[in-house]
């Protein structure tokens, strides 16, 4: 299972992720963020699956990024630590390589 490091990571993704697309006002949040946290403490996510939701935010982001002019790493995208391991076998999409699309199916 994913630590509470790791679950508080994706949740602050998928906040800017949420907030960069035009899901989210950061003024009015109402309960998204408190109903994603609980849906993911109830999925149990582990590692690998953090993994492939944070990859697909940052795809999300890049693309976000470019349709408002600001290149691939634009000012509102935000870092992230997701860096696929490949020798583990741990498939999942990396979005600066292969265009964004899903590497070895994404599974």
């Amino acid at each position: 299972m994913a630590s509470a490091a790791e679950l508080e990571g994706l949740l602050r993704h998928f906040e800017a992720t949420a907030v960069t697309v035009g899901f989210l006002d950061p003024t009015e949040p109402k309960y998204l963020i408190r109903r994603l946290w609980r849906l993911f403490n109830r999925a149990r996510l582990d590692r690998s699956e953090v993994n492939i939701l944070r990859g697909f935010l940052k795809a999300v982001q890049v693309v976000a990024g470019r349709e408002r002019g600001m290149g691939p790493q634009g000012s509102d995208v935000v870092a992230n630590e997701f860096a696929p391991t490949r020798a583990g076998g741990d498939a999942g999409t990396d979005p600066s390589a292969n265009g964004g699309r899903p590497v070895n199916g994404g599974e």
